[in-house]
């Protein structure tokens, strides 16, 4: 039986309940869980601000947790693209 793949995205900016809430339920729609971290130059053009925490930092958190299988930053995005931060590098 092929193996379900599920990929959950976010900026994960100060990791807190929420996240960890969203990322289980995430793990329990599949086998395997691919987070995608949020770069730091595409945060300002989607929500408009910085984030507290580098994307190196953010990453090494989420791909830290037991329920993540795999973390990977996000291809960056230049403006007027917004849809480019769900692409996996």
């Amino acid at each position: 039986m092929p193996q379900i793949h599920v990929v959950a995205a976010g900026t994960f900016d100060g990791l807190h309940g929420g996240h960890r809430f969203y990322l289980r339920a995430a793990k329990r729609r599949g086998d395997v869980l691919t987070v995608i971290v949020a770069r730091d130059a595409t945060i300002p053009l989607v929500k408009g601000k910085r984030t507290k925490q580098r994307e190196r930092s953010r990453l090494a958190v989420i791909a830290a947790l037991p329920e993540v299988d795999r973390a990977t930053l996000g291809d960056p995005v230049r403006s007027g693209h917004s849809e480019a931060r769900f692409r996996i590098l």
